[in-house]
């Protein structure tokens, strides 16, 4: 029965997703074989079994998206598949620039002046180091960051708009793994860890970086599935962009964007996460882990890209057309996020309400201490001093439905200049 019920239920995931039956199967048993594959090859080869386990479960993980792009004709599905596939893109050239930068990272250097580090003492010199060590200091960026990932995954999970989060998530995440990838190799700084500083991927090396031919694409390869799952390895050498302060920042950006309150009360679950998220981006610069120039880079860049794929989705919401804009833009990004962000096929866009016309003999209301309404003499009148124009009141009917009033503002039917004549 336990058997039934499992194929019951691939089945219905089936469905849902509306793939075709043969290439549900042949993804099923190209999953087992690669599982097969990685077991029995991990058990010969008992030192390799950490990196080919790492690289079977990258395989499948970027197996999975590709299929259901190519395959599924649900356009929710397909959306989401294609911003998890942009998300492993990105994270997998993270991981090979971080990987590179290691390499590259000049060592047994002095850390670079920082004015964080000025301002908050090493973690070893506090009194407070002979309770907790700077060793078991240095995992609270990591508690705080999987808390706020944990918390922002269930928050997602229970909204509404659950998919659609998803996928602008990743393609956000995306877009700013691809943004550190260039940043971390572009210049290589002193690491502001002192174990960092100490360690070297190739031999003794007193000061500078590796040289170019003494970095093999290969070790570098190897790393870079190494940090795709990175259980016990130490991230190094991946300065000037903060990618724990970027993670962090981009799930606070989450919850502020898409938890709602009731307008006019103090939301205090948006100023929970925000002030987790600000501990959690002063603790990176206290245990030195990373300048506090790449924790300020990471929430300029992290916001910034945030707010505009959210304004440029707004746009393709409304049906607005883009035009003029650069080469790079018309021809990728623009289409891109119009194709991820067009409404589905059962999904209805909203329609502007427009305001009621007005009948030519009624006239506006006009209040006694409304400044707005800008009161224009007759010009044909010889005496302008003589000119008193008088303030009436025209019963209006009220329409049956009426916009919503946002709190704390004037509501004003129309407000409309007039010539006064007589």
């Amino acid at each position: 029965m336990d058997t039934l019920r499992n194929l019951g239920s691939m089945e219905h995931m089936r469905r849902s997703l509306q793939l075709q039956r043969r290439n549900w199967l042949l993804f099923v048993g190209m999953g087992i074989l690669l599982w097969l594959h990685g077991v029995t090859v991990g058990m010969v080869f008992e030192g390799q079994k950490g990196l080919l386990n790492r690289f079977l479960w990258t395989f499948v993980i970027f197996l999975l998206p590709l299929i259901l792009v190519t395959h599924t004709t649900s356009h929710t599905w397909r959306r989401v598949a294609a911003s998890l596939l942009f998300f492993e893109l990105g994270t997998f050239v993270m991981c090979w620039s971080n990987s590179l930068a290691w390499y590259r990272n000049p060592k047994n250097l002095l850390p670079l002046p920082d004015l964080g580090h000025d301002v908050f003492p090493e973690w070893k010199n506090l009194a407070i180091n002979e309770h907790v060590y700077h060793e078991e200091a240095e995992k609270i960026p990591d508690i705080i960051m999987a808390i706020l990932t944990i918390t922002t995954t269930i928050f997602a999970g229970m909204h509404p708009a659950r998919w659609k989060i998803v996928q602008r998530f990743f393609i956000v995440y995306g877009s700013l793994c691809m943004m550190r990838s260039v940043t971390v190799i572009s210049t290589s700084l002193p690491d502001s860890a002192e174990k960092c500083r100490a360690m070297t991927p190739l031999g003794n090396l007193q000061s500078g970086a590796h040289r170019w031919e003494d970095i093999t694409m290969r070790a570098v390869l190897v790393r870079s599935l190494k940090l795709l799952v990175p259980v016990g390895e130490v991230t190094c050498g991946d300065m000037v962009f903060s990618g724990h302060s970027m993670l962090m920042v981009l799930c606070a950006m989450t919850w502020h964007t898409y938890y709602k309150w009731v307008p006019g009360s103090i939301n205090y679950m948006k100023v929970t996460i925000w002030l987790i998220t600000i501990a959690g981006l002063v603790s990176i610069v206290w245990v030195r882990m990373h300048y506090t120039l790449d924790v300020v880079l990471a929430l300029y860049f992290t916001v910034t890209v945030w707010s505009s794929y959210h304004r440029i989705a707004n746009d393709v919401k409304i049906g607005h057309r883009f035009s003029m804009v650069w080469v790079f833009d018309a021809l990728i990004i623009y289409p891109a996020i119009e194709w991820m962000e067009r409404p589905d096929d059962d999904e209805v866009p909203p329609v502007p309400v427009q305001a009621p016309e007005m009948r030519l003999d009624e006239r506006p209301v006009v209040d006694e201490q409304d400044d707005d309404v800008e009161i224009v003499p007759n010009p044909q009148a010889m005496d302008a001093d003589m000119v008193t124009p008088k303030r009436t009141r025209t019963k209006r009917a009220i329409p049956m439905s009426t916009p919503p009033v946002r709190r704390g503002t004037r509501s004003r039917s129309v407000t409309q200049r007039f010539v006064h004549t007589e």
